[in-house]
């Protein structure tokens, strides 16, 4: 039975729709080991979490999650709405705005100082975002993104931090010439497109990154050397479009209880990477991939794939209600929300579900002195509920409230202490709604 219930805390500054929540804390900037040792920013290891918000206003608001309050705000300059945003090694805010802007912010210096030591146009007439990753010297951001003209293909670029120089690396690049015939073998009917890019996501570890496509298609690639290499390749959302990925963490291992559908016999799944992925039906795919690119065969000058490409292991999760926007997942949790202003959060070990959704108010503006009789009736087809716009989920990070925490907590006060300990030991689900309000709600 579903349970619905309210949120545990509501934050409250932004007065335009949110359109991206990230948390901060000590261990959610995913770094391979080698970055994380020459990492020396104070920020990795404060554990103090905090939240970075931002809305269709350009706002950019730092919130401290243990006082629930705004310690930093900025205004990006265009003032238009933020697409996406991503924190590469606790140093460096890089985020997309509808202005056809990509800008890389010194993080270190926020709020006090808004240092952009980086600024290039980006595609953004459709729907997908960007990945960005920092090279284990701390020197070079690697940037995929939509092509310029065309949003079906990427462009990949390297950015140097010190020189400010920007270098196409891959121009242009179309998977379709290339997995064509490997969806002929998958597929009964084979689109003739891809279309276009709606989602990119990086698993930082392994250097795997996924693009979701308009089609349902899924293509993961790694970079090898000089080369382009498709290492996954999925139509498990065919033909409905791709509206979110979400990669786990080796410390999240979602435990989903539901038989695999499709295997492929080479993969052996304990030694494989996990992505979810979400369509416009009522099915979450849960996808195994492998870290490893061992023999390419065939390819053109800057693409190449992986001997024997097929399908990998899957599995495909139903879930209640549709058009899921945004899905994560750890330990026996599946949390997804819906374009129509739902949050679902399901125990896949208890088969428990509670859901979460907000009102629309009932009391509609009015400009005329002499009111109206007359309904809109536009309005019956609109959700009753608020449009939620943003997600962002948060793994206690203790398995018990009284465990010690890093000495450098000490110096807080008993109460703040006692504040922190509770908030690290529990799980959290930040929602962004069209309103500008966050509500954070407990994963239990």
């Amino acid at each position: 039975m579903d349970r619905l219930q309210l949120p545990h805390y509501t934050l409250r500054k932004h007065t335009t729709s949110i359109t991206k929540l990230l948390v901060i804390d000590k261990d959610i900037i995913e770094l391979n080991e080698e970055l994380q040792r020459k990492c020396e920013s104070t920020h990795i290891t404060n554990i103090i979490p905090k939240l970075i918000s931002t809305d269709e206003a350009g706002n950019i608001v730092l919130w401290d999650l243990i006082t629930r309050r705004p310690i930093g705000n900025a205004v990006s300059p265009s003032g238009v709405a933020i697409i996406d945003i991503q924190l590469i090694a606790n140093k460096y805010l890089v985020y997309l705005s509808k202005d056809y802007t990509l800008r890389i912010l010194d993080w270190s210096k926020f709020p006090s100082d808004l240092d952009y030591i980086f600024e290039m146009n980006v595609n953004t007439l459709n729907f997908a975002n960007f990945a960005a990753s920092l090279d284990s010297n701390m020197e070079t951001i690697t940037l995929c993104c939509c092509n310029t003209q065309d949003s079906e293909t990427i462009d990949v670029y390297h950015i140097s931090i010190s020189t400010k120089r920007l270098t196409r690396v891959f121009n242009h690049i179309d998977f379709y010439p290339m997995v064509k015939n490997v969806l002929q073998n998958m597929l009964n009917k084979v689109p003739d497109r891809l279309g276009m890019i709606m989602k990119f996501k990086q698993d930082l570890k392994t250097k795997t990154t996924f693009i979701g496509f308009e089609s349902g298609i899924i293509v993961g690639y790694q970079i090898v050397l000089d080369k382009i290499v498709i290492t996954y390749l999925s139509a498990a959302h065919f033909p409905e479009p791709v509206l979110d990925l979400y990669i786990l963490s080796t410390q999240q291992n979602f435990q989903s209880n539901v038989p695999v559908v499709a295997t492929n016999k080479n993969n052996d799944n304990s030694d494989m990477g996990i992505l979810l992925s979400s369509s416009t039906n009522n099915v979450v795919i849960k996808h195994y991939y492998s870290a490893h690119v061992n023999q390419t065969s065939r390819g053109d000058n800057n693409l190449e794939l992986i001997t024997n490409l097929q399908v990998s292991n899957s599995e495909r999760l139903e879930v209640k209600d549709n058009k899921i926007a945004h899905v994560a997942a750890f330990n026996q949790f599946l949390i997804w929300s819906t374009w129509n202003g739902k949050l679902f959060i399901k125990n896949v070990v208890k088969n428990t579900v509670s859901k979460y959704k907000r009102s629309k108010s009932n009391i509609r503006p009015n400009e005329s002195s002499k009111g109206s009789l007359s309904g809109n009736p536009t309005q019956n087809n609109e959700s009753k509920y608020m449009k939620i716009s943003a997600m962002e989920v948060y793994q206690s990070r203790l398995g018990n409230s009284n465990e010690i925490v890093p000495l450098n907590v000490m110096v807080m006060n008993s109460s703040r202490q006692r504040r922190l300990r509770q908030f690290i030991s529990r799980s959290w689900c930040f929602i962004g709604y069209h309103d500008g309000t966050i509500s954070i709600y407990e994963i239990e």
